[in-house]
């Protein structure tokens, strides 16, 4: 393992600073647009406490739209910025696949999901934490079609780009494989802030970076975290499937079933990867 140096974590960081400000920049001016409107409309209105609350709510219930904006800003950036590092180095990340390989990439991603989700509902880690409900409320506010598009599929390319295309690719060069998928997931697990989501983020993170190992790209932890966040939103806004998790019987033994299929998928995946094409990848990259 090389010694990290300072541009290196410096090329670690600034991505999340990047994702960090756009979001920040486009909350507070969002809010504060809305104040302004509000005291214009209600100049009755002297109580700062009922400004700040309506401005809050106002937040919340359209908290998705500027997730979505925030997405549609950061991903021409990262893409960007990823691409110049990948045509610098000269590598090409991603190996040609068979089809049975994805079928089983989006059949494990769906299994991780259920059995993730279902795992740390049993542990109650969901009452310990206030900000994963009021996270929770602005990811599933806005109807299943919005949910789709932002938390399905622009929030997970966002965050590939950001945690797997750039962050997890730049620790391969300075230490192994599998040491920087526990870091950048471990940064994955702090971005979400809060306790639930955390878990989730840091066990699914772990999941990611060995598809992007395994699969020599960024395309497979893209599709991989997109059919993850679809399931999910289909967990919680489809009836059908919702009451089968409300089951206590049937969720034991979908949660077994889906731990036993992702476990049995890794085993196969594991005996598939070509360690010699990721040290070729790595030496390249890191010259």
């Amino acid at each position: 393992m090389k010694a990290m140096k300072p541009k290196m974590l410096w090329q670690c960081i600034y991505p999340i600073l990047i994702h960090l400000g756009i979001s920040f920049a486009l909350g507070f001016g969002y809010s504060f647009l809305y104040m302004i409107v509000f005291i214009l409309q209600n100049p009755e209105q002297r109580d700062m406490e009922t400004v700040t609350n309506q401005v809050m709510d106002s937040y919340l219930n359209n908290g998705l739209y500027i997730m979505a904006a925030t997405a549609i800003i950061t991903i021409p950036i990262f893409y960007f910025l990823w691409r110049g590092r990948r045509k610098r180095d000269g590598i090409l990340w991603q190996r040609e696949q068979g089809k049975g390989n994805w079928m089983l990439l989006v059949l494990m991603s769906a299994c991780l999901c259920i059995s993730f989700n279902s795992l740390i509902g049993y542990s109650g880690l969901e009452q310990f934490s206030k900000s994963y409900q009021q996270t929770a409320e602005i990811l599933y506010s806005g109807g299943i079609f919005l949910e789709l598009a932002v938390v399905g599929v622009l929030a997970p390319v966002c965050e590939e780009l950001m945690f797997r295309g750039m962050i997890f690719e730049n620790l391969c060069h300075c230490m192994k494989p599998i040491t920087a998928g526990v870091i950048s997931s471990l940064m994955f697990a702090i971005y979400h802030g809060n306790l639930v989501q955390g878990v989730y983020a840091f066990c699914i993170g772990c999941m990611l970076a060995f598809f992007c190992k395994r699969y020599g790209g960024i395309l497979a932890p893209m599709m991989a975290h997109i059919t993850a966040n679809v399931v999910s939103v289909c967990i919680t806004e489809v009836d059908l499937i919702r009451n089968l998790f409300e089951d206590s019987i049937t969720s034991i033994v979908l949660t077994i079933l889906t731990t036993l299929i992702w476990i049995g998928g890794t085993a196969i995946l594991m005996k598939k990867i070509s360690n010699n094409f990721w040290e070729k990848v790595m030496k390249k990259g890191a010259k």
